[in-house]
């Protein structure tokens, strides 16, 4: 059984969280690419594809609102888990899909999964005694990653249409999986953090 990751402040569990942190909203963030494949290559409506960019950012939404309820009480990794996981697979489907109402069933279940990941890599960042910093960190490493994908869209786009961006998607969260082997398992436990830092004001 393996034995759980516990939180720490170091930096390279923080740099461990911020290579998750941008994977939960990048389809929101290569929307604007995404809709353009959709209206180009799949012949739907302007209308049709802003739908399925709303869903797909409401399902984020809903998601982070709604991981208040679990965040400190279920297992990170597990979580994580299902999330990646889920998120692999909805991109997938996704990339199979040629119907609008399919696409929005599935990319409102895409966000969802999303969100779920995106929870958890903030409420990390969050955690940290430097949380400050962590997002900063967080915000540069999307930065750069985000950068990368904008500058390998248009080719795949060009050999493979939006599709191409959804396996991308997919691909990601495959290889995100490995970080569970050392991202923390839970947060900081708030009343030990709150008692070691009473005990050193004394």
């Amino acid at each position: 059984m393996r034995e759980r990751n516990r939180f720490d402040d170091r930096l390279s569990t923080t740099l461990l969280v911020c290579l998750v942190y941008p994977l939960g909203p990048a389809a929101i963030i290569l929307m604007p690419m995404i809709v353009g494949g959709l209206i180009d290559g799949y012949g739907f409506t302007e209308q049709d594809a802003a739908n399925i960019a709303a869903l797909e950012g409401m399902g984020l939404v809903v998601s982070s609102v709604l991981a208040a309820l679990w965040i400190r009480r279920v297992s990170w990794v597990r979580a994580l888990f299902v999330a990646f996981l889920s998120y692999a697979v909805l991109n997938a489907v996704s990339a199979n899909l040629d119907g609008v109402t399919p696409l929005l069933v599935a990319r409102f279940l895409t966000g969802l999964a999303g969100g779920s990941l995106f929870a958890v890599s903030v409420a990390a960042l969050g955690d940290n005694r430097e949380p400050d910093r962590a997002f900063g960190l967080g915000q540069g490493v999307q930065g750069v990653m985000m950068l990368g994908a904008f500058l390998a869209a248009p080719y795949l786009m060009q050999a493979w249409n939006v599709s191409a961006l959804y396996y991308m998607l997919a691909a990601a969260s495959l290889l995100l999986m490995l970080t569970l082997m050392w991202f923390p398992d839970e947060g900081r436990s708030r009343v030990t953090s709150a008692a070691g830092e009473a005990h050193g004001g004394q």
